[in-house]
């Protein structure tokens, strides 16, 4: 194996393999981890939000003013009554379940 080309195209090779495949898992874990941090945050304000309009004592029909906040902002929901049980489940239109 004198061959210069062969050597040379093997090293390049062996460089790319142990530099760029690294290189592009961390890529991916960082933006992973920054997608993943943001879906939290963004959660988090929205149950928020739907907790203090389901305390709000000037409202009447608090549940059905959740349902409609979760059909304006297009979030999937659920909400669940002190023993646990479903009260509201939410996608794409006002769908009422009470058990």
């Amino acid at each position: 194996m004198n061959r210069i080309d062969i050597k040379l195209g093997l090293t390049i090779l062996l460089l790319l393999i142990t530099i760029i495949l690294p290189l592009g898992f961390v890529m991916n874990q960082i933006f992973y981890g920054f997608y993943v941090s943001q879906a939290q945050e963004e959660t988090h304000m929205l149950s928020s939000q739907y907790a203090n309009l389901i305390n709000d004592s000037t409202v009447e029909n608090r549940l059905e003013v959740v349902e409609v906040a979760a059909k304006i902002s297009n979030q999937k929901m659920l909400a669940l009554s002190d023993q646990g049980d479903l009260v509201i489940k939410e996608r794409s239109g006002l769908n009422r379940i009470f058990r």
